[in-house]
C-alpha cells in the first residue's frame, strides 16, 4: 500500500484502524449512538403517531443505553394505542437485555397496569411480555397471561373474518387498512 503499511491505514477507507486508535473509535461510535438516541427521544413528542411509533421500535436497537429504554417505558403510557403497542413490542424484543433494575421495575409496573386495557390485544401482549420478562413478576401474572392467551385464541378467527370483509369491500381504503394491519392478513 502506498504511503504506509496496513497497520496504519485509514478506517475511513475500510481498513482496520491501528490498535492505539480503537478506544477512540469506540468512544466516537458510542457518542454517535447516544446522539441517535437523543434524536429518537425527541421524536416521541411528535404529534404524528407514526413518527412516535417508529421511534419507539427503533429505540429497541439501543437497549444498552438506559435513556433509550426509559423512552420505551414512558411510551407505555402514550395516548395512542399504536404507540403503546410499539412499546410493548420493543420491550418484548429487548427482553432479558432489560438489565437496569429500575427501568425493568417501571416496565413491569406499566405492563401490569396495561392488563386492564380495554383493547384486548394490548392486555394480551402486556401479559405475554410480563411472562417473557421472567420471575420478577407478581405470581398472578401467570394466570392473567393464560387468560389473555385464551382471549387471543378467541379473537384470531375474527381477524380472519375482518380480513375477508376488507378484501370483499375492495375499496382503496379497505385494502390500505388490510395492508397496514398485518394481523388482519389472511
Amino acid at each position: 500500500m502506498a504511503g504506509g503499511d496496513s497497520n496504519h491505514s485509514s478506517p475511513l477507507l475500510g481498513a482496520q484502524a491501528p490498535r492505539g486508535d480503537e478506544p477512540l473509535l469506540s468512544q466516537a461510535r458510542q457518542a454517535q449512538r447516544r446522539a441517535q438516541v437523543a434524536d429518537l427521544l425527541e421524536r416521541l413528542y411528535q404529534p404524528m403517531v407514526h413518527k412516535r411509533y417508529d421511534a419507539v421500535l427503533t429505540l429497541a436497537e439501543y437497549a444498552e443505553i438506559p435513556r433509550a429504554v426509559g423512552g420505551i417505558v414512558r411510551s407505555l403510557r402514550d395516548e395512542s394505542v399504536l404507540v403503546r403497542l410499539a412499546a410493548i413490542l420493543a420491550i418484548t424484543e429487548i427482553g432479558p437485555r432489560l438489565a437496569n433494575p429500575l427501568l425493568c421495575g417501571h416496565a413491569i409496573h406499566h405492563l401490569a397496569a396495561m392488563l386492564a386495557d380495554p383493547q384486548a390485544y394490548i392486555s394480551t401482549l402486556a401479559a405475554e411480555t410480563l411472562m417473557a420478562l421472567g420471575g420478577a413478576v407478581h405470581p398472578r401474572v401467570a394466570a392473567l397471561a393464560e387468560e389473555a392467551h385464551a382471549r387471543r385464541e378467541a379473537i384470531i378467527p375474527f381477524s380472519h373474518l375482518a380480513a375477508e370483509a376488507l378484501e370483499r369491500i375492495g375499496t382503496p381504503e379497505a385494502l390500505a387498512a388490510l395492508a397496514e394491519w398485518p394481523g388482519l392478513s389472511r
